[in-house]
């Protein structure tokens, strides 16, 4: 606790001291970047090259917004809360090496690794981090140790502004092992006890002014707050949420206030996804470290409200990997077309690939019917896909490779195993079960229907669940027949908390599904009918 009470005879002498001045601090932070480095084209898809006319968001622009409030504070610390990795071609063709520039190019004070930051293992973001100028923190995150014996992460960092100390604490979310495929030396421990440990220890030192940063969602965020002295401010990511005092559709204000255990403020803020807003907090802390007043409101990075122009170094250096993806991104696959539209018109498949969460998504149709196409010498008859495996709606038209790349990142492989009806039932529910916010987990499917009600419990609901015959009809889903499955190997080892998959017995094909999905869009024509395979019920 941060309050000390005084005697009168020391109050006194407060008083008639000269009085106490606020020490203000600007906190700059990004979180789920997903490697949108060059932002957004006129038309709100993933720009090629440094900048794209019309576009918004990006390194470039990141860095004018970070450089103007640099030239305009004394004190400021800048933080990124994890989730560099995956999501666009940047990361697909050149996994960490162009997050790694970024961090250093930008200045970033402080990194604190995401779930997507281990999706290739622990060779990769061992890679990146060793690459870095930046400190990875991660205060419940323990690692073998690089050459020599120097730790790969820390789980905290000390930063003087001005003479005083600020204690930046990072958290790596917990869950994942089951959310990505860390490597088995990896251990996440509870963040609850890291970040008491932590707080206390950074205290101990004289430090009182500290920041969580962390990957762990808003709620998670907003919990820790309340329930852990002496963290005066949660910088956080994992959930995308927007936060904002004008923007009618964000998730809260800027930033949500909480109450420490003590009944201190504590400010919890975030900044969406992809790069499109720069986190833009100033606190005025007094003597003991206590947040007295704020003010903030999240950046658009939209290039307007900057006073140093575009930074040519910078510029360059995203244009060299730019120019090496365009000959990639150009390669036609084939065509896709909706069920009756002959005009050959352009048009995404869905407004927002965070769709593929909470219903069927035409995109996630495709993905899995590609699944099933791929492992048709197999005698698969089922295939099933995380919805948030498809990070970029897929259109109608000409499909490129870079289409594809960019509508599913991931280097997964099939793999086909027995499942009886109760345990695929079973599969549904749990891909029902983070319904509320939005989880990766849902389930799309081919070969199979469903209706989920999110309203009930998690656990029940999903009802009406029938599989496709041999003869083509359908019937109910029989809870003791077996029934063969195609999906992919990071479902299959338990990926977004898949744990009872684990337990089956899968044949791996070592057929990749990016291939399988180019090879199924080429055959032919993929034609796509809305709706059909999964209800929601309201």
């Amino acid at each position: 606790m941060k309050k000390i009470r005084l005697p009168l005879p020391a109050l006194l002498l407060l008083c008639l001291a000269a009085p106490s001045q606020a020490f203000e601090l600007t906190i700059l932070h990004t979180n789920d970047v997903h490697a949108m480095y060059g932002g957004t084209t006129e038309n709100g898809t993933a720009c090629y090259a440094a900048r794209c006319p019309g576009g918004a968001g990006g390194g470039v622009r990141l860095k004018q917004a970070v450089d103007t409030v640099r030239a305009a504070k004394p004190n400021v610390v800048f933080l990124d809360a994890g989730d560099e990795f995956q999501g666009t071609l940047f990361y697909t063709q050149f996994k960490g090496d162009v997050a790694a520039e970024m961090l250093d190019a930008l200045g970033y004070t402080a990194f604190t690794p995401g779930n997507h930051e281990f999706d290739d293992g622990c060779g990769e973001f061992r890679r990146f981090a060793e690459r870095t100028r930046a400190p990875v923190l991660a205060a419940n995150l323990t690692l073998p140790p690089v050459s020599g014996g120097r730790p790969l992460t820390r789980p905290w960092i000390v930063v003087e502004r001005q003479g005083r100390k600020i204690g930046i604490v990072g958290l790596a979310n917990e869950e994942t092992p089951s959310l990505a495929s860390p490597c088995k030396e990896a251990r996440f421990s509870p963040v609850e006890t890291a970040l008491r440990e932590a707080a206390a220890s950074l205290r101990a030192q004289g430090v009182d002014i500290i920041i969580a940063l962390t990957h762990l969602g808003l709620d998670a965020d907003c919990a820790l707050a309340e329930r852990v002295e002496g963290v005066d401010v949660f910088v956080g990511g994992h959930t995308h949420s927007l936060l904002s005092n004008t923007d009618p559709k964000a998730a809260g204000p800027y930033p949500i206030v909480k109450r420490s255990p003590s009944g201190e403020p504590v400010l919890i803020v975030t900044a969406a996804s992809s790069c499109k807003l720069l986190g833009h907090i100033t606190v005025d802390f007094n003597d003991a470290g206590v947040a007295r007043r704020w003010n903030g409101e999240p950046i658009v990075l939209d290039g307007r409200n900057v006073t140093v122009p575009p930074d040519a170094e910078l510029s360059a250096r995203l244009e060299g990997y730019a120019a090496r993806l365009r000959s990639l991104i150009g390669q036609p696959v084939g065509k896709i077309l909706l069920a009756g539209d002959t005009g050959g018109r352009q048009v995404d498949l869905e407004e927002d690939a965070h769709l593929c969460r909470v219903q069927e998504c035409l995109s996630g149709d495709v993905l899995v019917d590609s699944l099933l196409w791929g492992a048709r010498d197999t005698g698969a008859d089922i295939a099933l896909s995380v919805g948030g495996s498809v990070r970029s709606p897929l259109h109608t038209g000409v499909v490129t490779m870079g289409d594809l790349l960019t509508a599913m990142p991931f280097d997964n492989t099939l793999v086909v195993g027995d499942l009886t009806g109760k345990q695929l039932a079973e599969a549904l529910e749990h891909g029902a079960s983070g319904y509320e916010s939005g989880a990766g987990r849902f389930l799309q499917v081919a070969g199979l229907t469903y209706s989920v009600e999110p309203a009930k419990p998690a656990g029940q609901r999903v009802s009406a669940v029938s599989v496709r015959t041999k003869a083509g009809g359908w019937e109910p889903l029989r809870p003791e027949a077996v029934y063969r499955v195609v999906t992919v190997d990071y479902v299959a080892e338990g990926g977004d908390g898949f744990a009872a998959f684990k337990k089956i017995r899968w044949q791996y094909t070592g057929r990749a599904h990016s291939e399988c999905l180019r090879d199924y869009i080429a055959k032919a024509p993929v034609e796509v009918s809305p709706g059909g395979r999964i209800q929601v019920l309201r």
